[in-house]
């Protein structure tokens, strides 16, 4: 895999920052949750944790040999993530 990353300070988690500020999400009193699968996810797990006090970060999958996360939390396949986000939308 080879990822490519242009030369601005510009990654998923300036991106999910800058949406949940469009949408006007306060940082106190909210929860935003975000999940993702890989590396490049990891720039959002630590912006959205840092900035948002109820701010649920998971990572989906394994972490590769030689890695850490930032997530808080993880599933281990897609199938675990539709059968959390159903059980989270039933309750």
């Amino acid at each position: 895999m080879l990822e490519l990353r242009p030369p601005v300070a510009v990654n998923k988690g300036t991106a999910a920052l800058a949406l949940a500020e469009a949408l006007e999400i306060p940082r106190h009193g909210a929860t935003v949750l975000f999940l993702g699968d890989d590396r490049t996810d990891e720039d959002a797990f630590t912006i959205l944790r840092r900035e948002f006090a109820g701010a649920v970060t998971v990572r989906v999958g394994s972490v590769p040999e030689g890695e850490t996360t930032a997530a808080e939390l993880g599933l281990p396949t897609p199938a675990a993530v539709e059968r959390f986000l159903n059980e989270l939308a039933r309750l």
